[in-house]
Order: structure tokens, then C-alpha cells, then sequence
């Protein structure tokens, strides 16, 4: 509504009456023809691409005082803060081998006043000022490289090189291997540092009530993630200790995984599936004891077929014709008594190769 994209069949949705007494959502700028746009296209001289109908959000009276969060530039444009200082200058099409150049910032480009940066601006949290002013992350600084060499963020000038005999300044923590991060980033529970030194030596972390502590006295991870049989979930321990035989012998399988004998638990497709963790690349039971009770397993709705040895399959793979892939009964028992075998009406492959087969 009043977005400046007509969306009803009539066009009513953009009444220039209806729109002019609209009241735009957050974030909105209302423009002077109706419509509505992004706060990020007010006062950018065009370069975001969203733009009121009637251009009145490039309008002197608009644009004499610049939105919070944005700066203006001397030919009256306003851009994001992020973009002042930063050594970058405007192009309107970026250069791909350009680290000087974007295509946010002033078009006169007096974002990067020597003068102004030097002398008035603050350059905001987590950045340093170079001695010509410019912005850089503090994490380029005293890493031994300058922006000509390996690094792509340090200062034009190189001084963020040039203080570093004691260590990365005040407030700041020096990282083994070269480089500076925020004394709050020490211990935090995340690697800053390039080789995550940073998180060294630190005493043990208190997580949070419902998550739980990896053994790497870093990382916490919610109390469902431990011992689900999961190893490889982005929300999981990097050293897998929430699936170590020894952490689950204790605790209940979380979800729907399976407690081997040993402790471990496994998620509950790889039980009773004729498969070892001799044989498989599969998180299977370290002690093979998935495969020693499927007697009396049930198979699960996944896998609901039971082979004279024990194990599940699915339906599909019955009378198939085929018994040497890993879908299969390994004792073949699967194609056995095929002629008589009432195909799922579902599975109409299996029904024409019954039919090829047996008849």
C-alpha cells in the first residue's frame, strides 16, 4: 500500500488522495507524491535507486538536515556514516581491482576530507583512526601487513604499523600471529583473532540456563544439540564432545537418537539399517550394537519392511529385482517369495519388475 507499486488490478492501492493522508510503517520515508520508500533512498542523490515519483526526497528542505545515521555531504547529498573516513572514494561503477574505490559515499567526495577526517571526525566502535584520518577496523591493526602487501584493510600511509614496538594501543588486546581486537572481545566465546588465540588461556565460560558447555570451555550449545546424534550441525561442538560416548552415557538420547551400548547415541535411521561402522561412512554405533537387537526392533514409519536378518528397509526396495545395494536386505531375504509378494499400490516400479520377475 502507497509503496509506489501498484498491486491492486484498479490501481487503488496508489491513489495519489488515498496516499497523501497515508501514514508510512518504520523505516519509510512519505513522500510528497504519496508513495512511500525506504529511509536509505532519502537524500542519497539517487545512488540506492529508490527515489519518490516526485524526486521530493531529494528536495532542499528534505535533505537541509540528514537523516540520524547519515552524513552530509557538501553538494547536500546524504550517505551512511559506515562509508565516512574509510579511505574509499566514489566511482559510479566499482572497479573489481580497486580496494580505494566504492560506489556508496559522496559523489564530490568530501567523505574523505583530509582536513575533516584528520581533525573533527571520531571514528566509530571497533574501528582505529589512522594518522590520515581514515577508519580501519582495529583488526588490521599491527598485523604486519599494509594495504600494499597481504592486508586489504589497514591505513593508506601504512600507520597502522607504526605503533605497534608495545603492542597494540590502549583498550585494545594484542593477538599472537599479529593483529588487534577490543579488549571486550577477549574471552568472549568467539575466535577474533586469525588463529582464535584470543580465546586461550580463558577461564572456564558460564553458559546460559538451557544450553551446555562443550568441553573446549568456549563454545555452548542448547541442551537439545547434546547427544542427538548430531555431529554436524553448525549449532553443534566443533570438537564433537556433545556426542562423546562418555558425555551421553549419563543422559537421555536427545530427540529421536538411540543410546548404543557403549552411550553414544545415533539418530535412529542408521539402527537396524544392515550397516556397521566397519562398513559405513555413516554416524554409526562406534560398538556396532545398532545391528545386535533388531529382533525386536520395530522398524520405524521410515523404514517399515523387516528382513528375515532383522533389519529395515524401505518398501520400495521389496521385490525389486535387485539385492546387492545397500537399500536391500543383505540376506537377500527382500526378494524372496516375490511371485505371491502384494506390491504397494504406490510403488508402481516394483510392480512392473514383479511383473518382468516372477510372472
Amino acid at each position: 500500500m502507497c509503496d509506489g507499486e501498484i498491486h491492486c488490478r484498479d490501481g487503488s492501492d496508489e491513489d495519489e488522495e488515498v496516499c497523501s493522508t497515508w501514514t508510512c510503517g518504520p523505516g519509510m520515508f512519505h513522500c510528497s507524491s504519496g508513495e512511500c520508500i525506504e529511509e536509505r533512498g532519502v537524500c542519497d542523490g539517487g545512488a540506492s535507486g529508490v527515489d519518490c515519483r516526485d524526486l521530493s526526497d531529494e528536495s532542499d528542505e528534505v535533505c537541509a538536515i540528514c537523516p540520524p545515521g547519515k552524513f552530509k555531504c557538501k553538494n547536500g547529498e546524504c550517505i551512511n556514516e559506515e562509508y565516512l573516513c574509510n579511505g574509499k572514494t566514489y566511482v559510479p561503477e566499482l572497479d573489481p581491482h580497486s580496494r580505494l574505490t566504492e560506489t556508496e559515499g559522496c559523489k564530490d567526495f568530501s567523505d574523505e576530507d583530509l582536513e575533516y577526517c584528520i581533525n573533527e571526525h571520531n571514528c566509530t566502535n571497533g574501528k582505529w583512526k589512522c594518522d590520515n584520518g581514515q577508519c580501519i577496523d582495529v583488526y588490521y591493526l599491527c598485523d604486519g601487513q599494509t594495504i600494499y602487501g597481504d592486508s586489504v584493510g589497514g591505513c593508506h600511509e601504512k600507520s597502522d604499523e607504526f605503533h605497534c614496538a608495545d603492542g597494540c594501543p590502549s583498550g585494545l588486546w594484542t593477538c599472537e600471529g599479529g593483529g588487534c581486537i577490543s579488549s571486550s572481545q577477549r574471552c568472549d566465546g568467539s575466535a577474533d583473532c586469525i588463529y582464535g588465540t584470543d580465546e586461550n588461556g580463558c577461564p572456564p565460560r558460564v553458559c546460559d540456563e538451557g544450553f551446555w558447555l562443550c568441553n573446549d570451555d568456549v563454545t555452548c550449545i542448547p541442551n537439545e544439540n547434546v547427544c542427538d546424534g548430531e555431529k554436524y550441525d553448525y549449532l553443534d561442538c566443533y570438537d564433537y564432545s556433545d556426542e562423546a560416548a562418555m558425555t551421553c552415557q549419563s543422559r537421555n538420547c536427545s530427540g529421536n537418537a538411540w543410546k548404543c551400548d557403549n552411550g553414544q547415541c545415533v539418530k535412529e535411521k542408521y539402527v537396524c539399517n544392515g550397516m556397521t561402522k566397519a562398513t559405513s561412512y555413516m554416524d554409526e554405533c562406534e560398538d556396532e550394537s545398532d545391528e545386535l537387537y533388531c529382533d525386536n526392533f520395530t522398524c520405524p514409519v521410515s523404514r517399515p519392511w523387516k528382513c528375515a536378518n532383522g533389519q529395515c528397509i524401505e518398501e520400495q526396495y521389496v521385490c525389486d529385482g535387485q539385492s546387492y545395494v545397500w537399500q536391500d536386505c543383505a540376506d537377500g531375504s527382500g526378494e524372496q517369495n516375490c511371485a505371491t509378494y502384494p506390491c504397494p499400490e504406490t510403488t508402481l516400479v516394483n510392480r512392473t519388475v514383479k511383473k518382468k520377475l516372477y510372472n
